[in-house]
């Protein structure tokens, strides 16, 4: 697993037999119409590529998406 930070981005690459994957998380600041009042707040961006045979891509996301939606509680 190879591990990079920068100011506004976190990348990870990870490998198994048969499985790449590389994730980046970036974010910036924004104003954003109609919701001035809370001033500015982080948009975050996630760019996600995985290869493999089809299956293993396949539960890859699945388990990315189940993840995903356990961190909105």
């Amino acid at each position: 697993i190879k591990e990079e930070t920068r100011s506004s981005s976190w990348f990870i690459r990870g490998q198994r037999r048969n499985l790449t994957a590389e994730v980046k998380l970036s974010y910036e600041k924004k104003k954003m119409e109609k919701l001035e009042v809370l001033g500015e707040i982080f948009i975050n961006k996630l760019e996600i590529k995985v290869i493999g045979e089809d299956s293993l891509v396949d539960r890859f996301k699945w388990n990315l998406e189940v993840s995903l939606l356990r961190c909105l509680g």
